[in-house]
């Protein structure tokens, strides 16, 4: 799987300033990073979704995009 903006960043902050020292504070902040990055993913998908749904006037519910989403991601490991 391809590297994140936010796995980049990290990376480069990491070997560029040589973060040294209590990393769980860096840890810590890349993680709420991560997680905020996923939801960001997560809400644009499902928009996506609903913006189809709304506009071609398909047969699913934006119940079953969810679903559809969240079964593409397990299958992507996401």
């Amino acid at each position: 799987m391809k590297q994140s903006a936010v796995e980049w960043l990290s990376q480069e902050l990491y070997e560029k300033f040589e973060m040294k020292g209590d990393g769980a504070l860096f840890n810590d902040l890349l993680n709420q990073a991560k997680e905020m990055e996923k939801q960001q993913q997560d809400e644009f998908a499902i928009g996506f979704a609903e913006w189809i749904n709304f506009n071609f006037k398909l047969a699913f519910s934006n119940k079953a995009f969810k679903e559809l989403l969240e079964i593409y991601k397990k299958e992507k490991g996401l």
